[in-house]
C-alpha cells in the first residue's frame, strides 16, 4: 500500500468490526478482539500502510495472493487495500 497511515483509531475500529464479524457459521471458535488486535500490534504496528518486504500488506500483514485466494473461496469479496478490508481479510484467515 502506498499513502498515509491511518489514525489508529480507525485501525482499531477496524479490527473491533472484524473481531465481531464470525467468518465461519459452522464453527464453535470466536475470536477475542483483544487476539486480533495483539495480530496487528505485532505484525504491523497497526500501521495500515504498510508492506513488507515480502508484499504482506496494511496492518493484518496479508499477502495479496492469499487475499485474492480467499476471495475465490469465501463470502464475501474484501478489498485488502482498505483499513476495514484489511482487517477483515486477516481475520478471516485467523
Amino acid at each position: 500500500m502506498e499513502g498515509t497511515n491511518a489514525p489508529r483509531a480507525e485501525v482499531g475500529v477496524a479490527l473491533d468490526a472484524a473481531a465481531a464479524k464470525r467468518f465461519w457459521t459452522v464453527s464453535q471458535v470466536s475470536l477475542p478482539v483483544n487476539l486480533i488486535k495483539a495480530i496487528a500490534e505485532q505484525e504491523s504496528g497497526w500501521q495500515s500502510a504498510i508492506v513488507s518486504c515480502v508484499g504482506a500488506v496494511g496492518a493484518m500483514q496479508v499477502l495479496p495472493s492469499t487475499s485474492d485466494w480467499m476471495n475465490t473461496k469465501f463470502d464475501p469479496d474484501y478489498d485488502l487495500r482498505t483499513v476495514s478490508g484489511n482487517a477483515m481479510q486477516g481475520s478471516k484467515f485467523l
